[in-house]
């Protein structure tokens, strides 16, 4: 599938590697890439006029990916910015925080390539239209 548009996505994710795995793989879609490496590194990273998603960890030091997502939204104002929670939680109750607190979708790690790349693609459609 031919990307949409290169967007500049925000990643908190306070694991190293999995941090790293995701960044290489937006990449690699054409994307550009800002990494945080907590919840409160991404809030103050966040900028709204130059990012277009955010990708936050649930479990992190310092700010919780639920807390940065709503400093992230309250600094967003107006502007629909994305969120993508990234979690390695398969609890209901915790997912559907996610979607309470503001977030677009989640994605479950391990990652897979195909599933990151089809979501990404569906929320490059929403903020296309």
């Amino acid at each position: 599938m031919k990307m949409v548009q290169s967007l500049t996505i925000l990643i908190a994710d306070d694991n190293p590697s999995d941090r790293i795995l995701l960044e290489a793989m937006l990449t690699k879609l054409g994307h550009n890439v800002v990494s945080a490496v907590d919840g409160l590194d991404a809030v103050n990273k966040f900028d709204p006029t130059a990012i277009q998603l955010v990708c936050l960890d649930v479990k992190m030091p310092h700010k919780d990916g639920w807390e940065a997502a709503l400093e992230i939204q309250n600094l967003a104002g107006d502007l629909f910015v994305p969120i993508i929670f990234l979690s390695g939680v398969t609890d209901p109750i915790a997912l559907s925080n996610c979607l309470r607190v503001g977030g677009t979708d989640f994605i479950s790690k391990p990652y897979s390539p195909a599933l990151v790349t089809a979501k990404l693609n569906a929320i490059i459609k929403l903020l296309v239209m």
